[in-house]
């Protein structure tokens, strides 16, 4: 970078991109695929978020409302049985598969680990919008 705070900034993207890339890489290990994936699609929503408390962008209605619906889909995944039991019948054969502790606890750190995957990803959105509006930036 050509100034101390440019330099600092791109020293911070370097940190986050390690951080997102190790913490996509620990959520495969802790979650089934599809769902690990799934949860990494919080980034966007993240990202508008905190754009609009440090960068003063718009949160219109229609980007609330998704975030709701994407919030719900995160707590499906995160707590499957809660879900199962709502749509069954009450039979255990309705019932696939119940977590034991172990998984239940391995699944609840695997959600996080994408949260916070997504919630680093959200800041290093906006700290590389930060250094493309605030420095000129070769094309």
């Amino acid at each position: 970078g050509q100034t101390r705070e440019e330099s600092n900034l791109l020293v911070l993207r370097s940190a986050q991109m390690f951080a997102i890339v190790s913490l996509e890489y620990v959520s495969y290990v802790l979650l089934p695929l599809g769902d690990a994936v799934t949860l990494h699609q919080m980034a966007p929503f993240i990202t508008a978020a905190i754009a609009v408390r440090a960068l003063g962008e718009p949160w219109h209605r229609e980007e609330g409302w998704a975030a709701v619906a994407v919030a719900c889909g995160v707590a499906c995944l995160a707590h499957p049985d809660a879900v199962d039991s709502i749509f069954s019948s009450g039979n255990d054969d309705d019932h696939h598969h119940h977590m034991n502790r172990e998984e239940r606890r391995r699944r609840y750190i695997g959600v996080a680990v994408c949260l916070l995957r997504s919630v680093v990803l959200g800041v290093q959105n906006v700290v590389l919008r930060s250094l493309g509006t605030r420095f000129q930036t070769p094309v």
